[in-house]
């Protein structure tokens, strides 16, 4: 929570640190360093929050990193440069929310930011990463996720089918918390696609969903999950509604048949 003078007195402050493990930036004040550059070789957690004024940059060079924390609602570019393999990021960024289908640099840099964190290992989006990236996918196709075990999304139940689509380069998905909700208002629960991922089948362990948009789009979801996902071993339903309501969701979870035959269905 320091006013800077300039871009480079953080970066040397962090370069010259040989042994730091823990980073945390706060910036809540509009100084000249425009752009935050992390460059360590000792790193394995950095926590970044800028609130106040515009930042027009983030540069991620950490070999050792585990966890990756951003939130930054103004941001023109992240670049990552070397994480971790097993690094967990946790997401809540605009950085797609301008782009341009005919800006063939923004894409280039969000692809490159999307290729820069496709080995990790767990990822949390916001509503609004999770949103952009849709976005994007209209466009262009995503990196193969190829170490991605954790996933935890919040959705717009109007992008069902691009949730799906997102899972299709999740190959080896264990653990998938869905949060789904209607902050768009539509009323309309987009039709689940009959073309399965292939983590359904091959390696998706475990589903949380939270919602609070309406019994019958849980159910839909929830239905999905259970009839497809060979591996499911278990399903956790956490909803806030009255007890009759619950109760008609529990009989009727208990009558969908499952995919597979040891998954146990919770509803918290």
């Amino acid at each position: 929570m320091v006013k800077y003078t300039d871009e480079t007195t953080l970066e040397k402050l962090i370069s010259c640190s040989p042994v730091l493990e823990d980073l945390t930036i706060i910036k809540y004040t509009e100084d000249n360093g425009k752009v935050i550059q992390v460059r360590s070789q000792t790193l394995k957690r950095v926590d970044i929050d800028q609130w106040y004024d515009r930042l027009y940059g983030i540069v991620i060079d950490a070999p050792l990193l585990q966890f990756l924390r951003i939130i930054a609602y103004e941001i023109k570019n992240i670049k990552i440069i070397n994480i971790g393999l097993t690094v967990k990021v946790d997401i809540d960024t605009n950085v797609l929310s301008i782009l341009d289908p005919n800006d063939l640099t923004i894409r280039s840099m969000i692809r490159d930011f999307l290729t820069g964190i496709s080995r990790i290992r767990c990822l949390v989006s916001s509503y609004a990463t999770t949103k952009d990236i849709f976005h994007y996918m209209k466009l262009e196709p995503l990196p193969q996720f190829c170490n991605l075990s954790e996933l935890s999304v919040i959705c717009s139940i109007s992008n069902l089918e691009m949730l799906l689509n997102l899972l299709k380069s999740c190959p080896k998905l264990e653990y998938l918390r869905l949060k789904l909700v209607d902050y768009e208002q539509t009323n309309k629960t987009e039709v689940m696609s009959s073309t399965v991922p292939p983590c359904l089948v091959s390696s998706l362990k475990f589903v949380k969903l939270l919602f609070g948009c309406g019994c019958e789009t849980e159910l839909t979801v929830a239905k999905y999950f259970l009839e497809n996902s060979t591996m499911l071993e278990k399903l956790t339903l956490k909803t806030d509604y009255m007890e009759e309501n619950v109760e008609h969701i529990r009989q009727t979870l208990h009558a969908i048949p499952r995919c597979s035959s040891t998954c146990k269905v919770v509803l918290l």
